[in-house]
């Protein structure tokens, strides 16, 4: 799933996109969750929520990824990283 955003920046166009597209030692910002409020509820459990600054510290294969989040690391599978929107940073 890609997101894009129609909002100007200094940059250009900021691009928004599914934490599954991501890449090992990017700096990420949370700028959606899609899903329900029991998903966002459990992400934000986790200190994932929108405006928080994520590290991608490993990708698999299989889709999951290893993130840092306020000092903590966590296994996020292929499922909550396509409802995960985020931007660079």
């Amino acid at each position: 799933m890609q997101y894009f955003n129609d909002e100007e920046n200094s940059a250009g166009t900021d691009e928004k996109f599914s934490l599954k597209g991501s890449s090992q030692g990017e700096v990420m910002e949370v700028c959606d969750l899609i899903g329900g409020l029991g998903f966002k509820r459990k992400l934000a459990s986790m200190g994932i929520m929108k405006g928080v600054t994520i590290e991608i510290l490993s990708v698999s294969r299989g889709g999951q990824i290893i993130v840092s989040c306020l000092g903590s690391r966590y296994i996020l599978g292929k499922s909550i990283t396509e409802k995960i929107i985020v931007k660079k940073r």
